[in-house]
């Protein structure tokens, strides 16, 4: 791009760039421990992960974040990353990889997720449940940032007591019918809504945690956003030789 732009008189060498990475990983090296330690002391955390190729490997990199700061880190499996934060304790926003909830903290699930899934209940399926409960998760996001605006900051416990019946409700009539129409069909054939909502009312409290604790969003598009530089860096260069590259590539991004 150098080149391009200053029309061949900057022709930067690949092993100069890479030199360059190298040493702005050193002079960062104690700032990222620094603000690992500083996001663990977070109260709300979000973190997300992504594959991405090592010399022809499937690696992974995750992401995370307070919204502010971001601290990426590459590793070989997806769930080695809980031996950095296992002694976080505040409330991890994810996306219902299972691992995290071996970490002794809150969790909040990513209702932007459970949106797209109950979509595709509507539009393969025609199934009014999930469109109730689209119509509803959407309903109370919209009326807590109402109540927000009028500088209020909580659900009334009578409110919070409707929402949850109705909640229940949704989920419980739509399981009990697909289970009275489909009693012996098999774990494999189980329409995606139906595990969808069965997953709901297993972690009703993580999925609706944002409305008992306002401090706590919807979703957690804020690390999805953060690792879409990577994505795109992913497509245009493909892959990198080793986890240690990628960190220090990562540090770039951070």
């Amino acid at each position: 791009m150098l080149k391009v732009l200053s029309k061949n008189r900057l022709d930067i060498k690949p092993s100069t760039i890479v030199s360059w990475i190298h040493e702005h990983a050193l002079n960062h090296k104690d700032e990222e421990t620094v603000k690992l330690k500083r996001l663990l002391n977070s109260n709300i955390l979000h973190i997300d992960e992504t594959g991405f190729r090592v010399n022809g490997n499937n690696k992974w990199i995750h992401i995370l974040t307070d919204g502010k700061d971001k601290y990426y880190k590459m590793t070989d499996k997806r769930s080695e990353f809980l031996n950095l934060i296992k002694d976080y304790k505040g409330i991890l926003i994810h996306d219902h990889f299972k691992p995290y909830y071996k970490l002794e903290c809150k969790h909040s699930e990513c209702n932007a997720h459970i949106l797209r899934y109950l979509q595709a209940g509507v539009d393969f399926y025609d199934n009014v449940s999930c469109a109730k409960m689209i119509n509803l998760l959407q309903s109370l996001l919209h009326k807590k940032k109402e109540l927000i605006k009028q500088n209020i900051h909580f659900f009334s416990t009578d409110e919070l007591n409707q929402i949850e019946d109705k909640y229940d409700s949704i989920i419980n009539n739509e399981l009990i019918n697909f289970r009275n129409h489909s009693p012996n069909i098999k774990k494999k054939y189980i329409p995606e809504y139906i595990k969808t909502l069965q997953r709901m009312k297993d972690y009703k409290k993580e999925h609706l945690l944002f409305l008992h604790d306002f401090n706590v969003p919807f979703d957690n598009n804020v690390a999805e956003r953060s690792l879409r530089l990577i994505k795109t860096r992913k497509k245009v260069s493909g892959q990198v030789k080793s986890v240690k590259n990628g960190d220090e590539m990562l540090m770039l991004f951070g």
